[in-house]
């Protein structure tokens, strides 16, 4: 299971891990935060709703590397494109973000 709904899985986040999303082929980037549960789930937390099988660009927001925002090139680049399996409002708003977005790479990777 690449995606998880069970609110118990999303409160049992492993790690968050800081992203910026969009939209596949557009640059309205967004401040989010991407959550691997223990079920091996993908959660999106966002501050705007995606609708279910909208293909969305993940990119890695870099740390501590000088120049840090959308357009900043520091630091590793690991971008992925992403589907949108399901979206709620957060129960809990971690990370301050008001939605939760179960998420799936695309393609095969086999």
């Amino acid at each position: 299971m690449l995606y998880s709904r069970s609110a118990e899985n999303r409160n049992k986040a492993a790690l968050g891990i800081p992203v910026w999303c969009a939209r596949f082929n557009t640059t309205d980037f967004h401040a989010s935060s991407i959550q691997i549960q223990e079920d091996g789930g993908l959660v999106l937390q966002s501050d705007v709703p995606f609708s279910p099988s909208t293909p969305l660009y993940i990119r890695v927001r870099a740390a501590g590397c000088g120049k840090i925002g959308r357009e900043g090139f520091a630091g590793i680049r690991t971008i992925g494109v992403m589907e949108v399996k399901w979206c709620q409002k957060a129960e809990d708003y971690e990370h301050g973000y008001p939605f939760a977005l179960g998420v799936q790479y695309m393609g095969s990777f086999d």
